[in-house]
C-alpha cells in the first residue's frame, strides 16, 4: 500500500499525460482488491485527464482506462461504469480498437440481454467499416462468440461466420 501511494504521489513528475492515465489506470485495477474507493478515485482522475492526453495517444489511454472500469465494475456494481465506459468507448475513432473496447464492456452487461442485443448491433454496424479484409474477418470473428451467448436461436453467427469467410 505504501509503494502505491508513492506511485501515486509521483504521478506529477511524468512527462506524458497519457503515462499518468496509464498509471492511475493500473492503480485502479490493483485497488480494486483492496479498496474500491481508492479505485474510483483513481479510475475518476484518469477519465479527467482525457481531455489533455497526447492525440496519438487518446486511443491507448481510453482502452486502458476501460480495462480498468470493467475491473472496477467486477467488485462494484455500479451501472454508472458501464455508461462511462461506453462513452470513453464511443471516442475512440478506429472501428478495430472501438469493438474491441466495446467487447471488454460487454462483459460488464452480460446479463441485460437487451443492452447487449444493442452493443452487439453496434459492433456488427462498425465491422463494415474496418477496410482491411484481415482486421475486419478477425474482428468478426471476435464477435460471434458474443452473438452466441446472447441468443442461441439467432442466426448471427452463421451471417458472421460467412462474412468473415467471404473475406479469406
Amino acid at each position: 500500500s505504501q509503494i502505491l501511494n508513492e506511485i501515486f504521489s509521483g504521478l506529477p513528475h511524468l512527462p506524458a499525460e497519457y503515462q499518468k492515465i496509464l498509471i492511475l489506470s493500473d492503480l485502479t485495477t490493483i485497488y480494486c482488491q483492496e479498496n474500491s474507493g481508492i479505485a474510483a478515485k483513481c479510475i475518476r482522475e484518469a477519465i479527467q485527464r482525457l481531455g489533455n492526453v497526447e492525440p496519438d495517444r487518446d486511443e491507448l489511454s481510453r482502452k486502458q482506462i476501460i480495462i480498468a472500469l470493467v475491473s472496477l465494475h467486477a467488485i462494484d456494481h455500479n451501472d454508472g461504469w458501464v455508461d462511462i465506459a461506453f462513452s470513453i468507448a464511443r471516442k475512440i475513432s478506429n472501428p478495430v480498437a472501438y469493438i474491441q473496447a466495446l467487447i471488454s464492456v460487454y462483459g460488464m452487461i452480460h446479463h441485460d440481454r437487451d443492452r447487449c442485443d444493442e452493443y452487439l448491433k453496434n459492433m456488427i454496424t462498425v465491422a463494415d467499416k474496418i477496410v482491411s479484409p484481415y482486421e475486419k474477418a478477425t474482428t468478426l470473428l471476435s464477435i460471434i462468440p458474443l452473438t452466441l451467448k446472447n441468443d442461441e436461436n439467432s442466426d448471427t453467427p452463421v451471417i458472421l461466420l460467412k462474412k468473415a469467410d467471404a473475406l479469406t
